[in-house]
């Protein structure tokens, strides 16, 4: 698992930054990428750690947790996008929260997609490509 702490990856492959503090959460996303794709994951477990690997690394998508111990993903999300080197990242919004009220806030506030937990992997992987311009190749 690529942590708050480990060196950047490299730039040349496409990259996925996961906030989220649930380290099973996080495995299963890396699983699920190492599968299905060709995108780096790195993981932050707190909001204020997340955006500073937003800002060094400038992935290509952040799926970001609404619980975070430090800071709300409401929070996490409005930094990231009134930052001029992390705005034009999509954010998708992946949560347990099944209120639609929820929902509606977030992609209000500026989230390229909200996903439910628990969610259905090729919904995910086919969205992530659909956010970052990647077609996929065929399924290993």
């Amino acid at each position: 698992m690529t942590t708050d702490t480990n060196e950047p990856t490299p730039t040349a492959q496409r990259q996925l930054l996961y906030i989220e503090d649930v380290p099973e959460n996080v495995r299963l996303i890396e699983h699920i990428f190492r599968v299905f794709g060709d995108l780096a994951v790195s993981a932050a477990a707190q909001g204020r750690s997340g955006i500073e690997l937003a800002r060094q690394r400038r992935p290509d998508v952040i799926l970001l947790d609404l619980h975070l111990p430090d800071m709300s993903g409401d929070e996490v999300m409005a930094a990231l996008l009134a930052d001029p080197a992390t705005r034009d990242i999509p954010i998708v919004v992946v949560s347990g929260e099944t209120e639609l009220a929820v929902r509606s806030r977030v992609i209000e506030r500026g989230a390229a997609a909200y996903v439910t937990k628990p969610f259905e992997v090729a919904d995910l992987v086919a969205l992530v490509d659909r956010l970052i311009g990647a077609p996929r190749h065929a399924q290993r």
